[in-house]
C-alpha cells in the first residue's frame, strides 16, 4: 500500500509542477510526507466508517495537498 501511494503522490507531484526550483522541500521528502498523510487518511476513513464518499475524500486529499488546510494563508502575507 505504502508503495503505491509514494507512486501516486510522485506522479502527482511531477504533473503538477516539474521544476524542482520551485520546490521548498526536497522531491524525495515532499512525496514521503504525503504518502504519509494519504495512508494515515486512509486508515482514519475506514475505522470511521467511511463517513464520507471516496470520491469527496480524493477530491479533500488533493485539495489539502496543493493548498493545504486553509483558504487563506494563516501567515500572513
Amino acid at each position: 500500500m505504502k508503495e503505491i501511494l509514494i507512486d501516486i503522490v510522485s506522479n502527482g507531484i511531477n504533473c503538477t509542477q516539474s521544476d524542482d526550483k520551485k520546490r521548498t522541500v526536497p522531491l524525495e521528502m515532499a512525496i514521503r510526507i504525503f504518502a504519509t498523510a494519504f495512508l494515515e487518511m486512509l486508515v482514519w476513513w475506514l475505522e470511521n466508517d467511511m463517513p464520507y464518499p471516496p470520491k469527496f475524500m480524493a477530491t479533500q486529499l488533493m485539495s489539502i495537498s496543493v493548498k493545504g488546510p486553509y483558504v487563506d494563508n494563516p501567515f500572513g502575507s
